[in-house]
């Protein structure tokens, strides 16, 4: 578990880490949690990192309509139910295990297109210089 003070801090420390689920408060100093999460998704090298919004002060239906809406893909109240916590973070690693997976697979067969279309270029040389 790593943890930052800030918004900032936390984006930095999701792009040198890869955290498997990121559970971020909306209320928080310089950039609130919505927008720290808005950023997260908005960078490709993260945005599959799943977010859980957590909050003491802004449980109302429109503050977890706007985090849903920010990006984040679970939004808990506080106290936290430490069961719910558990079971939320398991739900969230298994889907960014699922999208590594999912991404490593799209990188393998971008990389087997390449090659393939490459060894086509050159057969397709070799013949026409045979012509």
């Amino acid at each position: 578990m790593i943890t930052a003070q800030d918004g900032s801090s936390g984006i930095n420390l999701a792009l040198s880490e890869n955290p498997d689920v990121i559970l971020l408060d909306i209320v928080m100093p310089v950039i609130d949690g919505l927008e720290v999460c808005r950023k997260l998704k908005q960078d490709d090298r993260i945005s599959h990192i799943p977010v859980i919004m957590l909050t003491a002060l802004k449980t109302d239906r429109r503050t977890r309509v706007k985090a849903l809406e920010a990006g984040a893909e679970s939004f808990l109240a506080k106290p936290l139910d430490e069961v719910e916590l558990i079971a939320q973070v398991k739900a969230m690693a298994k889907i960014k295990e699922s999208a590594d997976m999912q991404r490593l697979e799209k990188s393998r067969l971008a990389s087997l297109v390449s090659e393939r279309t490459l060894a086509l270029e050159k057969d397709l040389m070799s013949t026409e210089k045979l012509k």
